[in-house]
């Protein structure tokens, strides 16, 4: 596997190179661990949903303290809802 900083760099120039705004940005986050946990209240011990993978970008939805709530689309075409480690994401603007 690349350099996760190579990765993260190639994810934010993709991005970049669309010409999307700041302001459409904003909302999205990048995965920035190897894997993430979604959970379905932002509670440690509560049931896992799925798991978010290093790049994968989502949306954000709201943020309580050290948790977000996040949406994003699987290959299949489902939409996910859960919460997970907002230490985990980063921003795909820098």
């Amino acid at each position: 596997m690349k350099h996760k900083n190579t990765i993260l760099k190639q994810v934010r120039k993709e991005y970049k190179n669309k010409e999307y705004t700041f302001e459409e940005l904003k909302p999205f986050r990048m995965v920035s661990t190897s894997q993430l946990t979604v959970r379905q209240t932002n509670k440690k011990n509560t049931k896992a949903i799925d798991t978010l993978h290093f790049g994968q970008v989502v949306r954000v939805i709201e943020k309580r303290k050290n948790w977000t709530f996040v949406a994003y689309q699987k290959e299949d075409g489902e939409v996910v809802k859960g919460w997970v480690l907002t230490r985990y994401l980063e921003k795909l603007t820098k």
